[in-house]
């Protein structure tokens, strides 16, 4: 259920030649530059200093919790979406503070990543990204401001419509185990996950362990740190406001504004993923309401990231207070310096680590096809169905196809494309597919009206003749009409979004050369 179109990019590195360990390596060095380069340049906009743009990227890049993310835990969807966090929180300054015509273009392109990238991290987002537009709106409340929301909304919503609909869509009808957890039962497991607030504090911590959800166990768990890079940055801001100078302009009251807000979200962010605050439900049904949405998450320690790059915001505008005194300038720049070489010892420690504790392991296609007991990582098995028994897993499954009742023969799986032959299937025979019977998958060969498809033992699709058939049999995914106009609702919406801007400057040019040439002419004449 997560987005996968960043996966492309791999996959294309795959097929351009590259082993699929490779190919992904690759797309990490790829997300950590654009990573390192988004941020620079946020931030430069928003500071206006090559100084503090620089620091900025080294201490989100190097955050230990992202390097945890993208080498420890692999979760492609997370820390691509931390990425696109910054274009959306950089979008909503440039909207509401900066007021730049294409600022909604920086905000729906950061809606559109995330969604794309890890859904659950839209409840990460929406804490602080919600704040930001709700002080914006207060401050700027203006005509425009509002066409400048509604165009990214719309925008960011044309982009997803392909992906969001057979979202929804199998969210709403496919039998999944996750839509059968119990509300009150997922909030009692996300506060299990919850971490200690010394976590929060520690210094050069190995990359490695797991998640458990027990204190003893402690030392054993991977890394939630902040950094003390990062933590170095709140205290440089804390140091501008105790130095802060009087009769300061707009802009430099606005520096202090950015860190005061990204100081508090951080802070409440870094409380709520610790067992400090209070997981569970109450008599209060407002607040019950609240805790089962924030439970989607599913670990708390996941707010760990956001306040992370909360904090590099705050670093940034310590830095930039602490630059507006002639006296303080040059020891911001110092600081700064001093937190980049803490970044890359804290970063050379956690990778060290990851590599002397990591296992080195046969080449991806061995896995995959060798094991009968690899099951990828599926987690919880959330998104299997719920018939489903997850013992199976331990002894490995099925993967051939029985008949009862008839026999088959040429039995061929192509992906999702099934096709066998059966020799006198008598009434109420069957054939089991080892395939999860989600929805969508219709048999369309002749074969479709003698025979009908439903879900058997452990959600596995079985074929059940309801008349005497003897010939071929085809199923196969058959995509709804609604999906396919939501893919070409996408194509439309992305045209536009990239037509807007080109057309505007190609006017805009065509305007110029016109009012060039009624210049000149009114000087010949002259």
């Amino acid at each position: 259920m997560y987005g996968d179109i960043f996966l492309y990019i791999p996959a294309i590195l795959h097929a351009l030649g590259l082993s699929v360990n490779s190919a992904y390596k690759v797309f990490v060095l790829l997300v950590n530059a654009a990573t390192a380069g988004t941020t620079f340049l946020c931030a430069k906009r928003v500071f206006g200093s090559n100084a503090i743009a620089i620091v900025a990227s080294a201490l989100w890049t190097l955050a230990p919790y992202r390097l945890e993310d993208m080498y420890m835990r692999g979760a492609v969807g997370e820390y691509m979406a931390l990425l696109f966090a910054v274009i959306l929180l950089y979008g909503l300054y440039a909207l509401f503070f900066e007021e730049r015509r294409y600022a909604w273009l920086w905000l729906g392109g950061g809606m559109v990543g995330i969604v794309m990238s890890h859904v659950i991290s839209i409840v990460l987002i929406v804490i602080p990204a919600g704040v930001v537009a709700v002080i914006g709106l207060i401050r700027n409340h203006s005509l425009r401001a509002w066409r400048q929301i509604g165009r990214s909304v719309l925008a960011a919503l044309g982009a997803c419509l392909w992906y969001v609909v057979p979202f929804l869509d199998y969210y709403a009808h496919a039998d999944m185990r996750i839509t059968h957890i119990d509300a009150s039962l997922r909030v009692v497991n996300t506060g299990g996950n919850a971490i200690e607030p010394a976590q929060l504090l520690m210094l050069f911590v190995p990359m490695s362990g797991a998640n458990f959800k027990t204190a003893d166990q402690v030392g054993q768990e991977m890394p939630y740190a902040l950094g003390w890079a990062i933590l170095g940055g709140m205290c440089l801001f804390i140091l501008a406001v105790l130095v802060k100078p009087r009769g300061l302009s707009s802009s430099q009251r606005l520096a202090y504004g950015i860190g005061w807000v990204s100081l508090a979200l951080a802070a409440t962010l870094s409380f709520v993923s610790t067992n400090l605050f209070p997981w569970h439900e109450s008599r209060f049904s407002l607040w019950n309401a609240g805790i089962r949405v924030l439970a989607n998450i599913q670990f708390p320690w996941r707010l760990v990231g956001v306040a992370s790059m909360l904090l590099v915001i705050t670093a940034g505008a310590g830095m930039c207070c602490l630059g507006f005194s002639e006296r303080y300038a040059g020891l911001a720049r110092r600081l700064g310096a001093g937190l980049m070489v803490l970044a890359f010892l804290e970063a050379g420690v956690a990778s060290t680590t990851w590599l002397q504790n990591s296992v080195p392991t046969d080449a991806f296609p061995t896995l995959t096809q060798t094991s009968r007991e690899y099951n990828g990582d599926i987690g919880n098995g959330e998104y299997l169905p719920q018939s489903f028994d997850m013992d199976t897993l331990k002894t490995g499954l099925d993967r051939t196809a029985h008949a009862d009742g008839t026999s088959i023969s040429g039995y061929r799986q192509d992906n999702g494309t099934v096709t066998f032959s059966v020799d006198k299937a008598s009434e109420g025979a069957t054939v089991r597919i080892p395939l999860f019977m989600y929805p969508n998958y219709r048999i369309i060969s002749p074969a479709k009206d003698y025979a009908s498809l439903s879900s058997g033992r452990n959600g596995v699709m079985t074929v059940r003749f309801d008349k005497e058939y003897s010939g071929d049999v085809t199923i196969t995914y058959v995509e709804p009409a609604s999906w396919r106009i939501a893919e070409a609702t996408s194509a439309l919406s992305i045209i536009a979004v990239v037509a807007t801007p080109l057309v505007r400057r190609y006017r805009t040019r065509q305007s110029r050369k016109r009012n060039g040439n009624i210049t000149g002419s009114h000087v010949a004449r002259s």
